[in-house]
């Protein structure tokens, strides 16, 4: 006896019955899916793979806030002391520094200069400082008025600086990207009046 894989006929139902039946079902599911999609977003996202991260607990984000301000300042402490063992700690192993004239330098060039004198900060004092939060990353911008020399030109002035910060698997975090621009002073000349002439 062969297995058959059509649908039988069903009795009492001609086409057009049949036809009307599922018409009704498929209203009658539609709410049910709608439903749920609105009540559990996240599994209809997840189903398709478009799921975001969900952002971390306020007081979480105010603990990583005042982790990274921590580390701001012994950033500074450990450049101004030339500490570059406190400084290792603190760069990421994929550390690219980015300085003020453009010239791009690895963490380990920028503890070579540090350790030998050639970068040399001798005051620090930093401002204005705003941290972004994302999943497992940070973005620090801050202003920094120094006095320093980098062994060939003097450094004294006001720059306007960015860190990256990564967090790894274990919460720690550590600083991957600076890069910094000097603030110039704005032009204070004062506007000239336009003159209109009336055409004689």
């Amino acid at each position: 006896m062969g297995i058959s894989f059509t649908t039988p006929a069903l009795r009492g139902y001609d086409g057009d019955t049949m036809r009307s039946h599922r018409s009704r079902s498929s209203v009658r599911r539609f709410p049910l899916a709608l439903a749920a999609i609105l009540l559990c977003p996240s599994l209809a996202f997840s189903a398709v793979g478009l799921s975001a991260a969900a952002p971390a607990p306020r007081s979480q984000r105010h603990e990583f806030r005042h982790q990274i301000r921590l580390i701001e300042q012994q950033w500074r402490v450990a450049l101004l002391r030339q500490d570059t063992q406190s400084l290792a700690n603190l760069l990421n192993s994929d550390y690219i520094g980015i300085s003020a004239n453009g010239t791009i330098k690895s963490r380990s060039d920028t503890l070579a200069e540090i350790q030998s004198g050639a970068f040399r900060i001798t005051q620090l004092t930093l401002s204005d400082q705003k941290i972004r939060l994302f999943p497992q990353t940070a973005v620090v911008t801050s202003v920094a008025e120094l006095h320093g020399s980098d062994g060939q030109t003097s450094l004294d002035g006001r720059y306007r600086y960015t860190h990256v910060y990564v967090r790894d698997t274990s919460g720690r975090w550590t600083i991957a990207s600076f890069e910094a621009s000097p603030v110039t002073a704005r032009s204070n000349h004062a506007r000239l009046p336009l003159a209109i002439k009336s055409a004689n």
